[in-house]
């Protein structure tokens, strides 16, 4: 995965199932970094570190790798080799490819399918740095530095946004009034108003209440456009 044309994407694991063969201080990396997705995680390995008790919503199947269990339903979304055994981590890679599964080696990151980066969340703000395999090390200072530059207005912005895009697109029928009204909870008036807002009280009431407004304002315009 050092390739500088990689294709950097956020994938949709929530309820997808995924397995993770190694239960040492790899595989709980990819456990502990999974979990807040959603996504069902399985984890393969005649032993685990201590820390995976403290993991909830995590199946643990306490064997050796076996080649059958790519053949398992529902079928894996992804598959991680992350035993600290080459052959094993070759075995997992090949039996990977040849079920059609991406597979990330931990190991040996560029002969795998994917990689992933060094990630932060912060409110509706995920981050993920890559240096394209040449320093994990030095993709988390990246990530972290990225990260404590981030506006906290910004944070508190993507977290409005999100309940209120859901909103727009349940209860505006016509899209190119959804399509304006969307435009415009992402825009100069609305951060105005939430900056202010959060120097003077910390809040976002304010925020709420613009929103709603334009969102009155747009069911409005909505109806006059179908009756029209």
């Amino acid at each position: 995965m050092a390739d500088p044309h990689a294709y950097p994407v956020f994938l949709d694991l929530d309820q997808r199932p995924v397995l993770i063969v190694g239960g040492g201080g790899v595989g709980l990396r990819k456990a502990q970094g999974l979990a807040p997705t959603g996504a069902q995680l399985t984890v393969l390995s005649p032993t685990f570190a201590p820390e995976f008790a403290g993991l909830p919503h995590i199946t643990r199947i306490p064997e050796r790798y076996m080649a059958g269990i790519m053949q398992s339903q529902p079928r894996w979304a992804l598959v991680f080799a992350a035993t600290d055994i080459r052959p094993v981590n070759d075995a997992v890679q090949r039996d990977a490819a040849a079920a059609g599964i991406l597979c990330c080696r931990c190991d040996e990151p560029e002969l795998g399918d994917f990689a992933g980066g060094a990630v932060c969340r912060q409110g509706g703000v995920t981050i993920a740095v890559s240096t394209q395999g040449a320093s994990p090390v030095l993709a988390a200072r990246i990530r972290d530095a990225a990260a404590a530059s981030l506006d906290p207005a910004l944070v508190t912005w993507t977290e409005l946004l999100g309940p209120w895009r859901d909103q727009i697109l349940a209860r505006v029928p016509d899209a190119d009034v959804r399509r304006t009204l969307l435009r415009r909870i992402a825009g100069p008036e609305m951060e105005i108003c939430l900056r202010e807002e959060r120097a003077a009280s910390g809040g976002s009431a304010r925020a709420q209440a613009l929103f709603q407004s334009w969102l009155d304002e747009a069911l409005r315009s909505g109806k006059d456009v179908h009756a029209s």
